[in-house]
């Protein structure tokens, strides 16, 4: 049977405080961080966990759309915190504890450009004074414009990301937000107005002309908004991370197949465009 081992600190009187020992102290703030990556988001490397957000107007598209100020020669994000992968592999926490101006890549382009806004860590050793080797380094954070291709790497954390016109920038790419937070209280505002559009939907769609579940079509219509009152209480109830909106949303948008075809069309066309959808397109794409 094939064994693996991890070091744990474990001290005890008269035991000796080796480098390895100091090396399992070190990691176990990682190893926290990591387990709770894990458990919200199996495969992730970084989360944003709070603020972070660009500046501008919502638009219309994807959950967090935004549309920065094209007059300006930065975009502004906001104070934050975030777990992101540092240099040694391993999760760290993050703060952003002010507001911070990041400058357009193309200056005569503004908002206008191909390309992810993202965040990364750099670790830089420290030393003491007389330059003696200290047992810490010095996380430095940094904001700046990555290629798209490149926002998948494991050491970034993109916080938006250029869609459709380049003009607009979906922002709900890794993050847990909170049932207050814009990006959800938007979700919230079209699962409820599509209550309203399954009650006033004309009996189609391929499943009535089944008679799945009967010739009565307020069944199907009570099923639907069932789903969407479902929807719509997780949305208020629970802090989740983007992915676990999209797998909300995947499902909500099969049931309403199931019942009422129309709304699930509204809903994936809500959610834009296929190529624009971005982290929601495969509910755009179902």
């Amino acid at each position: 049977m094939m064994q693996t081992f991890e070091s744990r600190f474990r001290p005890r009187d008269g035991a000796l405080l080796d480098l390895d020992s100091l090396v399992a102290i070190s990691q176990a703030p990682g190893q926290v961080l990591q387990a709770q990556l894990l458990a919200r988001w199996p495969g992730a490397t970084s989360l944003v966990l709070e603020g972070l957000q660009i500046s501008g107007a919502e638009v219309e598209g994807p959950p967090g759309t935004r549309r920065p100020d094209s007059t300006r020669d930065s975009v502004l994000v906001s104070p934050g915190a975030a777990i992101v992968t540092g240099p040694d592999g391993l999760p760290t926490l993050v703060q952003l504890r002010r507001e911070e101006s990041v400058p357009w890549p193309v200056p005569k382009l503004g908002s206008a450009v191909a390309g992810v806004l993202a965040l990364l860590v750099e670790e830089q050793p420290e030393s003491a004074a007389g330059g003696l080797t200290v047992a810490r380094s010095r996380l430095r954070v940094r904001l700046g414009f990555a290629k798209l291709e490149q926002a998948s790497a494991p050491h970034i954390l993109p916080l938006a990301r250029s869609i459709g016109n380049s003009r607009d920038w979906a922002t709900d790419i890794r993050r847990l937000v909170v049932p207050e937070d814009p990006i959800v209280q938007g979700l919230i505002a079209q699962v409820k107005k599509l209550e309203g559009r399954v009650w006033d939907a004309d009996p189609k769609g391929a499943v009535w002309d089944n008679a799945v579940m009967g010739r009565h079509w307020v069944r199907y219509q009570t099923v639907a908004v069932a789903a969407l009152q479902s929807a719509a209480m997780q949305l208020h109830c629970t802090a989740m991370t983007t992915q676990e909106r999209v797998r909300l949303l995947t499902h909500l948008r099969r049931q309403l197949r199931d019942s009422v075809e129309e709304a699930a069309d509204i809903l994936g066309n809500q959610l834009g465009r296929p190529e624009y959808a971005d982290a929601y397109r495969s509910v755009v794409e179902l």
